[in-house]
């Protein structure tokens, strides 16, 4: 379905403005596809994920305590019981090897299974925004979430969900549900790749319109659930645009014919009407007086 569509590369960035922040998001780029027809648009957004997190939870809106945004400390420098400058029965400073666990008594005995990882807390989700209306000026809405003079109509994809969510946004600290059931959509993962489709109306109850001819700004997000991203804590792209071909894009050849043709009548009228009124005139200052033959008197 998206084969023939062209794929837009989109650069993912860290949200670093508003708090609590994401400094380093390990989703680094999305890929984009569009098509439509009469009636809907859909797109296909893709990006690459090692892992996927389809449980636990996850929103927009959701808060993150502030103390997540420090950074996290490092190990220890004696970690593993070496120091790093050596001691006196030491001097080398090399780490001690620590023996390892005795076999066990039965070579043969099958080993115990590793328990599996823990569900991660927060799941995997995307999120696509454009303007709540059409733009009448070339100013934008905050490219986070909106602002309260111009919002945003959020399509929000939880991955643990079957299902993506609507929201309209005036800013990171006022997203609210506005779930119009104009959104609908399937996501799936393969090969480390998550691959989502958002299909909506090209006139929908939310959300400015996809008029044919025109350029929309858009914008995406994406939440990495291993990475405990949630909320204002996530990857987005600032403003790009989609652009919705016409169906039928008139040709050029016709109006530059009507032109022509309308040029050339111009050039034919002004020439006969020249020809006229100048022609006239020379014909009557050649032979308007009549000649009259010359006599001898005898």
């Amino acid at each position: 379905m998206f084969a023939a569509a062209p794929v837009a590369r989109f650069p993912i960035i860290g949200q670093i403005t508003e708090p609590v922040r994401e400094f380093h998001p390990p989703v680094t780029n999305v890929l984009v596809q569009a098509i439509y027809d009469s009636d809907n648009m859909a797109l296909l957004v893709r990006w690459h994920d090692r892992a996927a997190e389809k449980t636990g939870k996850n929103g927009p809106a959701l808060v993150v305590p502030p103390e997540e945004e420090e950074q996290e400390a490092g190990a220890p420098a004696g970690a593993g019981g070496a120091t790093a400058g050596g001691s006196p029965s030491n001097p080398f400073g090399d780490a001690e090897v620590t023996p390892g666990a005795a076999a066990p008594q039965n070579p043969f005995a099958e080993a115990e299974p590793t328990p599996a990882a823990a569900a991660s807390e927060f799941s995997d989700a995307v999120a696509v925004q454009i303007p709540s209306q059409a733009l009448t000026s070339a100013r934008k809405p905050y490219f986070i979430f909106g602002d309260s003079q111009n919002s945003v109509d959020l399509w929000f994809f939880d991955l643990a969900r079957t299902d993506p969510l609507q929201f309209l946004g005036k800013g990171s600290a006022d997203v609210t549900p506005n779930d119009t059931g104009d959104i609908t959509g399937v996501a799936s993962y393969d090969q480390g790749e998550w691959s989502v489709i958002f299909k909506r109306p090209l006139r929908a109850a939310s959300g400015a319109p996809f008029t044919p001819g025109e350029f929309v700004p858009i914008a995406f997000s994406v939440w990495d659930g291993l990475s405990r991203e949630r909320g204002s804590r996530r990857g987005l792209t600032v403003w790009e645009s989609v652009y919705m071909e016409p169906e039928v894009v008139p040709s050029a050849f016709g109006p530059m014919l009507r032109i022509a043709i309308i040029l050339l009548a111009i050039e034919l009228a002004i020439i006969g009407w020249v020809r006229r009124r100048y022609g006239s005139r020379d014909r009557t200052e050649l032979g308007g007086e009549p000649m009259h033959p010359s006599a001898t008197r005898a």
